[in-house]
């Protein structure tokens, strides 16, 4: 059989299941694919020092934004399911 569609593959020792590829722990963590294939993930400089950013910048900061480019395709590779 044929494995590059993932099914089985036949070796010199006999018949063996393809390996499965894993999911980067950290990248699991921090980033999500939404239905698009694009990858969602929060924005930094929210956690300390409130009391210096004004209030329109905490709601800025609340709401989700895209990777793009390279940055994307990096972690696409990190997050294969």
């Amino acid at each position: 059989m044929d494995g590059r569609f993932g099914l089985k593959f036949i070796t010199s020792k006999g018949l063996k299941l393809m390996p499965k590829m894993k999911t980067h722990s950290a990248s699991k963590k921090r980033f999500k694919k939404n239905s698009a294939g694009k990858i969602k993930r929060s924005k930094g400089y929210k956690r300390h020092h409130a009391w210096a950013k004004t209030n329109k910048q905490g709601r800025k900061l609340r709401s989700a934004a895209y990777l793009e480019g390279g940055d994307a395709k990096n972690i696409a590779r990190l997050l294969p399911y």
